[in-house]
C-alpha cells in the first residue's frame, strides 16, 4: 500500500478526505485520500476494499463545490 495515495475517483458532489491509519500488523501510520460524500462513507470505503488497521482521523482535505 502508497502513503498518501487516492484510492478512488471523484463522483460529483465527492469531497476528499484523508485518512490516517494504522494497518494491521505494522507500526507506523499511513495517510489515504479517498472521494466520499462524508466522514462515514470514507470509513466504510476503506472496511468494504479489506484494508484493515486503526483508523485515527478522517480530515476533509477539500469539499464538495470548491
Amino acid at each position: 500500500m502508497k502513503d498518501m495515495a487516492i484510492l478512488n475517483r471523484r463522483k460529483p458532489g465527492d469531497s476528499l478526505l484523508e485518512i490516517e491509519f494504522t494497518p494491521k500488523g505494522k507500526k507506523e501510520t499511513v495517510s489515504l485520500y479517498v472521494y466520499a460524500k462524508d466522514r462515514m462513507e470514507a470509513s466504510n470505503y476503506l472496511i468494504l476494499n479489506h484494508i484493515w488497521g486503526k483508523q485515527h482521523r478522517i480530515i476533509y482535505k477539500s469539499l464538495a463545490g470548491m
